[in-house]
């Protein structure tokens, strides 16, 4: 709601707005839905960088935290590809080898 007051109030890339933003990926990434994260954090640190300055201490966290999105959103996607690997095995041991 924050967010969209402030896009509908100030701007896009309002200094406001993008830290509402960033405070929204956070939280996502709290509640362990890292790809939402990401997906804002892609959007929204290219326009922090551009309101904040690309070495601000906002820049910098955001990054961090983006890379701990990336990171979880690579181990579930590890994790699924481990179990339908194995999902796999069992169907076709079972129609063919058993």
């Amino acid at each position: 709601e924050a967010v969209s007051a402030g896009e509908r109030l100030l701007d896009n890339d309002h200094k406001i707005t993008l830290d509402a933003r960033d405070d929204i990926a956070e939280e996502l990434l709290a509640l362990g839905r890292g790809r939402e994260a990401l997906k804002i954090y892609r959007k929204n640190i290219p326009a922090m960088a551009r309101a904040f300055g690309a070495d601000s201490s906002q820049v910098t966290r955001a990054r961090e935290k983006q890379q701990t999105a990336a990171q979880g959103a690579s181990k579930t996607t590890w994790v699924l590809g481990v179990i339908a690997a194995v999902v796999i095995s069992i169907v076709l041991w079972n129609e063919f080898g058993g």
